[in-house]
């Protein structure tokens, strides 16, 4: 398994802004679609960009193990974690969203020692302490309005529990590469995997509430979140998960500032200076994790 720390580095800082991207428009497309809804619509633009990258870079076909593996990450980062994470953009806003599941960043480096022996040192401690302050202070006024009848309290509570989850695929994905991965046809194989159980929780839901301009908003933020997790798989078999989720984990920021500028009216993301002060925590917690040893 190669390790190339500058490459990791770079896809997981593009991979991090192209996620908050993503997570903006998912904000905007909640105004008129559920979350369930927004899932699918994720996975049925997401697949086919997906495996169209897979087939023009000419990648080789994942190992049985790998692909194993693959289906497991998709399970847990593309129906579980997902669809918990849109519902809490919908309930509790963009900003506050990502600074909660930012969460995931230490907890992955944290599931890295224990299921892969990749050694934590006290940074883990350092930067889950940052980042959970970052949540608490995020989670004290909330960016954004809740939608669809939703409550602020559902919503950071399902940010956490969609952290736990990431936090979770993280390694699962690392752990692929190591049996015969292929990043690119890994994240088709997960994103495959993840649409019947999108379809049977939001099929329903698309077709009763679909509105064109909204749907138009969650393509877009499906397929910046399609990018964002080919340059997150592609870093994943280059890097360790410590070194990858640091580069990732400014996406808190970068939400933040996208939110500023694309969410002023009618979206009901309000940001405050705790939204900016927890962000920039949640960015030093994740260095924390990774550099301090």
């Amino acid at each position: 398994m190669s390790v190339n720390p500058e490459a990791g580095i770079v896809l997981g800082f593009f991979s991090g802004l192209s996620f908050a991207l993503g997570d903006v428009l998912v904000r905007a497309a909640s105004t008129g679609l559920s979350p369930r809804a927004n899932l699918l619509i994720s996975l049925l633009v997401g697949t086919p960009a997906a495996a169209a990258a897979a087939v023009i870079a000419r990648e080789g076909l994942p190992s049985i193990q790998a692909t194993y593996l693959y289906v497991l990450a998709g399970l847990l980062n593309f129906v579980v974690g997902r669809l918990l994470f849109y519902y809490s953009i919908a309930y509790a806003g963009a900003a506050t969203s990502s600074v909660v599941t930012s969460m995931a960043i230490p907890l992955a480096s944290l599931f890295a020692w224990a299921l892969l022996s990749e050694e934590p040192g006290v940074g883990e401690v350092i930067g889950l302490a940052s980042v959970t302050a970052a949540a608490v202070l995020a989670s004290v006024r909330v960016s954004g309005e809740p939608l669809g009848g939703g409550s602020s309290r559902l919503g950071v509570l399902a940010g956490l529990s969609a952290a736990v989850v990431f936090a979770l695929s993280s390694p699962t994905v690392r752990a692929a590469s190591s049996v015969g991965g292929a990043p690119l046809w890994g994240m088709s194989i997960s994103y495959a995997a993840a649409i019947p159980f999108a379809t049977a929780l939001g099929w329903r839901d698309l077709v009763a509430g679909a509105r064109l301009r909204q749907v138009r908003f969650m393509a877009a933020a499906a397929l910046s979140t399609a990018f964002a997790q080919m340059l997150r798989y592609s870093a994943l078999s280059v890097a360790r998960v410590a070194t990858v989720v640091v580069a990732i984990g400014m996406f808190p920021v970068h939400t933040v500032v996208l939110s500023a500028l694309l969410l002023r009216r009618g979206y009901g993301e309000r940001l405050g200076l705790n939204h900016v002060v927890a962000a920039a925590l949640a960015v030093m917690g994740i260095a924390a994790t990774s550099v301090i040893r």
